[in-house]
């Protein structure tokens, strides 16, 4: 069987300390999450909003903002509040 499979060449590294320490004690949708995340911040589009993010993962918006506090509570990321003013 010959197989083509036309991809963009770009890739996102999965730091094997994230597979080996986080994504087995992680909830499923946590992980997409992260990893959809890590892929826009490594492509320099860094802006994406939780229902945008929710949107491309066809998940709800709890989710997506559960998924974010539970990885800041594992201190892979740090959630910066938007200024006020």
């Amino acid at each position: 069987m010959n197989i083509q499979m036309s991809c963009d060449y770009y890739a996102t590294s999965l730091p094997n300390a994230f597979i080996d320490n986080y994504m087995d004690k992680a909830n499923p949708v946590f992980t997409l999450v992260y990893i959809y995340g890590l892929r826009k911040c490594m492509s320099g589009s860094g802006d994406l909003t939780t229902s945008e993010l929710a949107a491309r993962l066809n998940i709800l918006e709890t989710d997506v903002v559960n998924a974010w506090k539970y990885w800041e509570q594992q201190e892979l990321i740090k959630i910066n509040a938007p200024e006020s003013g």
